[in-house]
This record gives C-alpha cells, sequence and structure tokens, in this order.
C-alpha cells in the first residue's frame, strides 16, 4: 500500500522538475487539439486551380474557303458594264447597232382637207411617224460612270392627214441624225442619255391620194438640230433598248415660202451592243 503512494509522489516531483515548455506542450485530456487559423495565404491554397476554357471548334474548309472569299463578293460592281471592257482594249465593244421607231407633232400647218362627210385632218410639217437604224460609238468612259460618244441614225419619216375613203395628203422625207452621246451610269446595266447634233431631212414631198391626187409639192432638203433625253438598258454581248424624248428644230422651204418643222416627240430604239 505504502509504494504505489511513493511512486505518485515520485511521479508528481519529477512532474514539477520537468520544464515549464515541456509541461505546455503536453495536451490536456480533457481540451480539443488547437485549430489552426485561416488566413489569406491559407484561403488561396485552398483555393481550385483554373480551368482552362475549351478553344471553339476549327471551321470545316468549307466556311474557311467562304470566309476567304466574303470580302471579294462584297466589293462593289462597276457603275456601268461597258467601262471594263473598253478599258481593257475591247474596241468592239465599244460599238452598237440599233433599229428603232418614234413618232412627232408639232410644226407649222401644211393643209387641212375638208372631207365630204365635213370632218377635217390638217397636216403639219412636223408631224409623223418615223422607222430606221443606226450605230453608236462610246470609246471614252470618265471614272467608269461617265461615257462620251457618237450616234449616226438614218430612217424614213411620213406624216399624213387622217386616213379617209376621200384620199389624205402625206408628207415624206429621208432624215439622217449625227449627234454626240453622253452617259451616265445609274446601274450597271441602266444610263441616262442626253444627246445633241445635227438633223438633215433629204427629198421633203408632199402629195395626195384619192381625190386629192394630183397635189405635189417639193420642199428643199432642210437642216436642223435636235436634242433629246431618255434612259438605255444594256451590256456588252447582249440585247439593249433605249427610249428617249426628242426635240426638233427644223425648217423647210419651198418656192420661196418656209414653214417650221419644230417638233418634240419619243422614239424608241432594240439596240445589239457588240
Amino acid at each position: 500500500m505504502d509504494k504505489p503512494a511513493g511512486t505518485r509522489m515520485m511521479f508528481g516531483l519529477c512532474l514539477l522538475l520537468a520544464p515549464s515548455g515541456a509541461r505546455a506542450e503536453e495536451p490536456k485530456g480533457d481540451e480539443p487539439p488547437p485549430v489552426a487559423e485561416v488566413g489569406p495565404a491559407a484561403l488561396a491554397e485552398d483555393e481550385p486551380p483554373p480551368v482552362a476554357e475549351p478553344e471553339p471548334p476549327a471551321a470545316p474548309p468549307e466556311q474557311e474557303a467562304n470566309e476567304e472569299t466574303a470580302p471579294a463578293a462584297k466589293q462593289p460592281r462597276p457603275p456601268t458594264a461597258f467601262a471594263p471592257a473598253a478599258q481593257a482594249g475591247d474596241v468592239l465593244s465599244t460599238f452598237g447597232l440599233h433599229i428603232g421607231a418614234g413618232f412627232t407633232f408639232g410644226g407649222d400647218e401644211i393643209i387641212t382637207l375638208i372631207y365630204s362627210d365635213g370632218s377635217t385632218s390638217t397636216l403639219y410639217a412636223g408631224q409623223g411617224l418615223s422607222i430606221g437604224g443606226g450605230v453608236t460609238w462610246t470609246p471614252l468612259w470618265l471614272n467608269d460612270r461617265v461615257g462620251l460618244g457618237l450616234g449616226y441614225d438614218v430612217g424614213y419619216k411620213l406624216g399624213t392627214t387622217s386616213s379617209n375613203a376621200d384620199g389624205t395628203i402625206e408628207m415624206e422625207r429621208v432624215p439622217m441624225v449625227l449627234s454626240v452621246r453622253g452617259l451616265v451610269a445609274l446601274a450597271a446595266n441602266y444610263h441616262f442619255l442626253l444627246a445633241a447634233g445635227g438633223v438633215a431631212e433629204f427629198g421633203p414631198h408632199v402629195y395626195g391620194t384619192g381625190v386629192a391626187t394630183g397635189s405635189d409639192l417639193r420642199f428643199s432638203d432642210a437642216f436642223g438640230g435636235m436634242i433629246e433625253a431618255g434612259i438605255l438598258f444594256g451590256a456588252p454581248l447582249s440585247l439593249g433598248a433605249e427610249i428617249t424624248g426628242r426635240f426638233t428644230a427644223i425648217e423647210y422651204e419651198a418656192m420661196g415660202e418656209k414653214l417650221s418643222g419644230l417638233s418634240g416627240g419619243m422614239n424608241f430604239a432594240l439596240h445589239f451592243f457588240l
């Protein structure tokens, strides 16, 4: 009984003689183990590593080809289809052939017929229907938008009073027009047309039919000028069309008498561009 008590006393004495630092390091039986403090550095160490974003899938070859050609597709087309061919030295593309028809009205009165039924019809010096053809040449293009050239037309023109069983009075002549033409591109195939030039009418002749047969009056060849404006549609190596309004100033003379052929009208033409 005494031995265990002495042992306990020795153990207690050893504890008292042990260094204070050693005693502090021994955990107490009832206290929980110390918790380590968590600071910003510790939180940074505990954060998961950043995840790399996946790269977008590679575009298929067809898409890459389309992207490469996209800028070329967006390039603006030339304002006119004629300029590139002319500037490339294709002289033939600057020419065009055409046929056309038109009508005019106005001028001084030549004669008024009174028919048996009481109706009347008047023939004017500037009136008539015409058909013809010609050639255009547009060799000069400025800034791919404005074209300058020449035009030549020749045809047949006939003016007449109203048709009646009693007969008619008619005036025929062969008109020829030489003009300077300007084209302003509105789109690749559409152009505003402005032309001006000289007009010559050969063999103006007034004659009668039916009961008016025997009426005959010949004028000297007449000369004047014209100006016209309208729209031209077309491109090289294709069919095209033209519609214009024309104003003509010309004068006829016979037996010392002069008649004004001042007139206005419309012309329609079908073009074939070379």
